[in-house]
C-alpha cells in the first residue's frame, strides 16, 4: 500500500499551503507598511526618510496585490488586517520610540532588511506552489520587486554606515535650527 497522497489530496494540501502563505504575506505587508510609514517621518536625514517613504509606497502596492489574491471572505481579510498591527509588537514600538540618531536608523534598516529576506523566502514558496499563471505572475513580480527593495535598503544601510556620527548630528542640529526658526517667524 502506497503512503503517497492521492492526487486530489495533494492538490488540496498545496492550495491550503498557498492560502496560508498568502495570509502570511498579507500580515508581513501590513506590518512592513506601518513600520516604513512610521520610519519615513522619524529621521532628520532626508535620504533615509526618502528610502523609508519609497518602501512604504511599495509595501502598499504589494499589500493590495496580495489582498487581491486572497481567497477568503472580506470579513476574514479585515480580521487579518486588524489584528496584525506593529503597534502590538514591543520590538517595533521600541524602534518607533527610540531617538533620532544614526544607530537607530542603522538598526531600523537592519530590521527592514531582515523582513525583506523573510519575504523573499515566503514569496519564493508562494511562486513555487501557485498553480494559476496569473497568480504566479503577480507573486513573481512582487518577488522581483522585493529583491530590488533589499538592494535599496542595503545601499542606504551602507551609506549610513560610512557616514560618521558627527555628520548625522549636524543633520539633526540643522533640523532643530530650522524648526526653531520656523516657529519664530510665526509669532
Amino acid at each position: 500500500m502506497s503512503r503517497c497522497l492521492k492526487p486530489e489530496k495533494g492538490v488540496m494540501a498545496i492550495d491550503a499551503l498557498l492560502t496560508s502563505a498568502i495570509e502570511a504575506a498579507i500580515v508581513i505587508q501590513i506590518r512592513c507598511l506601518s513600520f516604513f510609514r512610521a520610519m519615513s517621518s522619524k529621521f532628520a536625514d532626508i535620504e533615509t526618510r526618502r528610502v523609508f517613504g519609497q518602501m512604504a509606497g511599495e509595501m502598499a502596492e504589494h499589500l493590495e496585490s496580495f489582498c487581491s489574491l486572497y481567497q477568503g471572505s472580506d470579513q476574514e481579510l479585515v480580521a487579518i488586517v486588524g489584528r496584525n498591527s506593529i503597534y502590538y509588537d514591543p520590538y517595533f514600538c521600541l524602534l518607533l520610540n527610540s531617538e533620532d540618531n544614526r544607530e537607530t536608523a542603522l538598526h531600523s534598516l537592519r530590521t527592514a532588511l531582515k523582513e525583506e529576506q523573510d519575504c523573499i523566502g515566503l514569496y519564493s514558496l508562494c511562486a513555487e506552489t501557485a498553480r494559476e499563471p496569473d497568480m504566479q505572475d503577480v507573486i513573481v513580480r512582487i518577488l522581483d520587486e522585493t529583491y530590488k527593495q533589499s538592494e535599496v535598503l542595503l545601499g542606504e544601510y551602507s551609506r549610513l554606515k560610512d557616514m560618521n556620527g558627527s555628520n548625522w548630528k549636524s543633520l539633526h542640529t540643522n533640523k532643530r535650527r530650522k524648526t526653531r526658526a520656523g516657529k519664530s517667524h510665526h509669532h
